[in-house]
């Protein structure tokens, strides 16, 4: 059995919590106490009332997420948001959420787990919000093809390419943000539980994301 206190102490300055700038309605951190032991650990990437039913029925009783319980910001305790509250608390189950600092971590973060899979070497950040530069970029040559395979073989799943520009690339970038802000015009594309993207420009470059484009109110 391990203490709740120490596990956060470690996570927060592990992922650097207070430091690394956010959207405010992450509220990174531990977001749910419970009476301050933990036997076993969950993680999700979405927190919703199916997730902590199973999380109940595990005996989980300390779970992470990517995306915690107050994303909606200011709201009533009622409907979904009840719900879940309610089976934390009864199950004593402790939340901790960690968005951005998960995202940018440089050893067990998004982006440099990902650019380790795909073999890129040499990374240098960029794509700054937040006050930090929150994507990785690196310089490799590799058909847009073969990116692509490597992609749907890191991600486990189908990706959809936009294939603008060289077929071949040498200068890729990826960040894991569920917002797209990058210096080129992009839109918005239908809600879905999880959209991978590629994008290639006619200057040798490719950049990707990861998108989680997820209806909020899943637990209705």
């Amino acid at each position: 059995m391990s203490s709740l206190s120490r596990i956060v102490q470690y996570t927060d300055r592990y992922l650097r919590i207070r430091e690394i700038g956010d959207w405010e309605n992450a509220l990174n951190g531990l977001q749910i106490e419970n009476a301050g032991r933990v036997t076993k650990i969950g993680a999700a990437v979405d927190i919703s009332t199916r997730v902590l039913t199973a999380a109940a029925k595990q005996d989980v009783d300390l779970l992470l997420v990517h995306h915690g319980l107050f994303w909606p910001g200011l709201q009533t305790v009622t409907g979904a948001f009840h719900r879940q509250l309610k089976l934390a608390l009864e199950n004593r189950i402790a939340v901790y959420s960690a968005h951005l600092p998960l995202d940018v971590h440089p050893i067990v973060g998004n982006n440099a787990q990902l650019a380790a899979t795909l073999g890129l070497r040499s990374t240098t950040p960029f794509l700054e919000e937040k006050g930090q530069l929150i994507g990785l970029k690196a310089r490799t040559s590799v058909s847009r093809d073969e990116l692509v395979r490597k992609l749907e073989k890191s991600l486990g799943g189908k990706i959809r390419a936009f294939k603008f520009g060289p077929k071949k690339t040498e200068t890729t970038g990826h960040t894991f943000v569920e917002e797209i802000f990058a210096p080129v015009a992009l839109h918005r594309l239908p809600n879905r539980p999880l959209t991978r993207e590629v994008f290639t420009f006619g200057n040798s470059e490719t950049l990707f994301f990861v998108r989680r484009w997820q209806r909020r109110k899943i637990d209705k």
